[in-house]
């Protein structure tokens, strides 16, 4: 599209988190605008380098204001409305990089409906999405979205070398997260992620022994934090769907826990491993709703009792 001048007005990136869609973005922005049409990005010229180090006057990475990652509408969004159409400062495009634009309430993503849909000539969007079902049917339905896919584990290994990380931390997070690059530096660097990632796989084999105590146990051990509790939620949810995937006939894994997944695909039917994760979906849901975190697991935990 570059090559023959024909940029669209704006782009969706979608994928699971971690597997660089703010990096794919910003290599989108360098290309559009890089100086040498024949390389695009060249990572040389001054355009590439400036947007590289995000001090590019004409590409805008916006930061959302609300305590969720959401971005708020007259914050955040409304102001896009009328600076889209000042002209750009040192080129022939202005650039917009909205990221985890699924976070945001239906009503504050309709503020950018128009200037989406009639946009400026020198402007274009680019937005980031974990799925394209949380961007709104009016907006997704004029952008052209690209699906951001998972690497091979020889790849992750090979970027987190590159990296400066020892051996011993890229096999540790390779065991984890084989496919996602960004997960993988996450998890050598953060260590609730890591805890997050053992409660999840402690939480699959207890489900798989009908234990609903050790289930409440291993949950509540994260303490009162909710983002690391809903982490924990969600990374189990992705075990189950491994589970589901292998009980299906499938044998890739994406989740943190391939012997847990191993284990769930066995000890039940496709129908019952939906059930519990849609109890678990539920559950994340409503801890990032704001509500009781020990009630809510505890309701999960009964929910998931009644299943197995």
């Amino acid at each position: 599209m570059i090559e023959n001048d024909r940029v669209s007005h704006a782009y969706l990136l979608y994928g699971d988190r971690g597997l660089g869609k703010k990096t794919a973005a910003k290599y989108m922005a360098a290309s559009i605008l890089c100086q040498d049409r024949k390389k695009a990005p060249c990572g040389e010229c001054r355009n590439c380098k400036r947007i590289l180090n995000g001090t590019h006057p004409d590409v805008i990475t916006l930061s959302p204001s609300g305590k969720s990652g959401n971005f708020k509408a007259e914050d955040d969004l409304r102001p896009i409305c009328s600076d889209a159409y000042v002209a750009p400062n040192d080129g022939d495009r202005k650039i917009y990089i909205i990221p985890d634009f699924d976070k945001t309430l239906p009503p504050a993503q309709n503020i950018l409906l128009k200037v989406v849909e009639e946009p400026p000539e020198q402007t274009v969007f680019i937005f980031t999405a974990s799925s394209k079902s949380g961007i709104i049917p009016t907006i997704r339905s004029r952008v052209m979205p690209f699906a951001v896919s998972n690497v091979s584990e020889d790849e992750c290994r090979q970027a987190l070398f590159e990296k400066g990380f020892e051996q011993s931390q890229i096999n540790e997070a390779a065991e984890a997260f084989a496919h996602n690059i960004g997960r993988c530096v996450e998890y050598i660097e953060s260590q609730a992620l890591r805890e997050s990632v053992i409660a999840a796989k402690k939480t699959a084999d207890a489900v798989v022994s009908g234990d609903e105590y050790a289930i409440l146990r291993e949950l509540t051990a994260l303490g009162q934090d909710r983002a690391q509790i809903k982490t924990a939620l969600e990374l189990f949810g992705e075990i189950l769907c491994d589970a589901a995937v292998l009980k299906s006939g499938a044998g890739c894994f994406f989740s943190c826990g391939k012997e847990s997944a191993k284990k769930l695909a066995g000890a039940f039917s496709l129908s019952k491993l939906s059930k519990i994760y849609s109890a678990v979906c539920e559950c994340a849901s409503r801890i990032d709703s704001n509500a009781f975190a020990p009630l809510a697991l505890t309701s999960l935990c009964a929910q998931i009792k009644s299943e197995v």
